[in-house]
């Protein structure tokens, strides 16, 4: 979740092209085929980790001048969010059959979800 610094076969930082990039570029490809389709949803799987420190470095995106793990992933994962918020604004004003009622997509931090880990760790 937080390796030391690398980069993708596309030059970008590792944690960034991997957990944002990737998933907006499939995102990109694959849009136009799911919007006729009714029902179609796009999840984005987020963090909380996106709290952290809550900001996109515009000024240094790749992690050239400075590289910090965590900062890093959690700049990866504010992405995620805003690409989700900024997915559901544009559904929203185009009025996309398989995306509207502004319900079309959605992030998700699999760390909060409902699923009963917690409680089966806290057992053992």
């Amino acid at each position: 979740m937080f390796p030391p610094k690398q980069i993708t076969g596309d030059r970008f930082e590792l944690q960034f092209g991997t957990n944002h990039l990737g998933h907006f570029a499939l995102t990109g490809l694959l849009l136009e085929q799911m919007l006729p389709v009714p029902g179609s949803r796009v999840v984005t799987v987020s963090s909380e980790a996106h709290r952290i420190r809550a900001r996109i470095n515009f000024d240094d995106l790749q992690s050239e001048r400075s590289y910090r793990r965590v900062a890093a992933y959690s700049q990866s994962k504010l992405a995620n969010l805003m690409f989700t918020y900024e997915l559901i604004r544009c559904a929203c004003v185009l009025r996309r059959p398989a995306l509207w009622p502004c319900a079309g997509a959605a992030a998700a931090g699999p760390s909060l979800a409902a699923s009963g880990r917690r409680q089966r760790a806290r057992a053992r």
